[in-house]
Order: C-alpha cells, then sequence, then structure tokens
C-alpha cells in the first residue's frame, strides 16, 4: 500500500469531532454541523494529512500481454477472482506494442484517451495528453487491467510512450 493511514490523520483532529473509527484505508466520522467547527477540522486534517506518509505504491504485473491480444475467456477467468481489495488486487497486465494504438481524446478538456489496439478498447484516465505523442509511431508501454466485463474493455493504470519524458 501507499503507507498513507487516513485513520491516523483523523486521530490528530479528534478533538473536533463527536465520534470517530476506522482503519488505515477507510474511516468514519460525526462532526457538529456548524460551519465554524467543519472549517476548524477541514485545516487540521488538511495539516495533518500533509504530515503523513504517502509513497506511491509500486505497481507489478501478473502476465506480459499485449493488449490487442488479450483474449475473450481470459475476461471470464478473470471475473472468478473477484472481489479485489486491499490484499487482493486486480490482476495487472504488461503490454509493449511495438505498433501505436489508434487514439481519441473525451472529457470536457480532453484529458482522458481512448486507446483501440485491433478490436481492444483501453480507456486511459487523465492522459489524454499523450494522444499526439502516441500518433507518430512510437512503441507505447502499458500495466493494464480488465475494465468492464459487458464491454471487454480495458483500463490503463500506467502509460509511457518510448522516447518522451
Amino acid at each position: 500500500g501507499s503507507g498513507f493511514s487516513i485513520i491516523n490523520v483523523i486521530n490528530n483532529s479528534s478533538d473536533l469531532l463527536k465520534k470517530y473509527g476506522g482503519h488505515q484505508a477507510a474511516a468514519g466520522l460525526s462532526i457538529t454541523p456548524e460551519e465554524k467547527q467543519i472549517h476548524l477540522f477541514r485545516t487540521a486534517i488538511l495539516q495533518a494529512a500533509e504530515n503523513e506518509v504517502f509513497n506511491t505504491p509500486a505497481l507489478t504485473y501478473i502476465r506480459k500481454m499485449e493488449i490487442q491480444n488479450f483474449y475473450d475467456e481470459l475476461f471470464e477467468s478473470i471475473a472468478y477472482l473477484e472481489p479485489y481489495g486491499i490484499n487482493i488486487p486486480k490482476p495487472l497486465f504488461y503490454s509493449d506494442s511495438k505498433r501505436s494504438p489508434s487514439t481519441s481524446v473525451f472529457g470536457k478538456n480532453n484529458e482522458h484517451m481512448k486507446l483501440i489496439y485491433r478490436k481492444n478498447e483501453a480507456i486511459a484516465f487523465f492522459k489524454g495528453s499523450l494522444s499526439h505523442v502516441i500518433s507518430r509511431n512510437r512503441p507505447v508501454h502499458a500495466l493494464y487491467s480488465t475494465f468492464c466485463n459487458k464491454k471487454k474493455n480495458f483500463l490503463i493504470h500506467s502509460l509511457k510512450v518510448e522516447g518522451h519524458s
């Protein structure tokens, strides 16, 4: 995990709450519904969060497989592994496609990107700015997982275009 603990952050501001509870990854709380109290809590929790440890977790994949070669039966097999959670992450795959996918951007500010690998579609949230780089036929490295079993599409977790930093 990231090492960030929401309950540690809330503990630092507990004097401003009626009650609270939880664990490292999730918490609940009750607060007096007064604007001043909420403002004090918001300020205190933001400060405590700044001091909390946060490490970007390493992403590891279980198999190298080009997105265009992902087969339908594997979607069904992965669905049997559900539910996923903190200690049981969704399986990630690695693709280092030498052939650039076609791309299109979407979102209010074109911040997201859809990549098409032959018949397979992948969504890359907040990667829309890379669309113009991918169109230059550079190899694309991606860590991805299945996204929607019904649509049989993918979610890109990490994307790197060779020759672009």
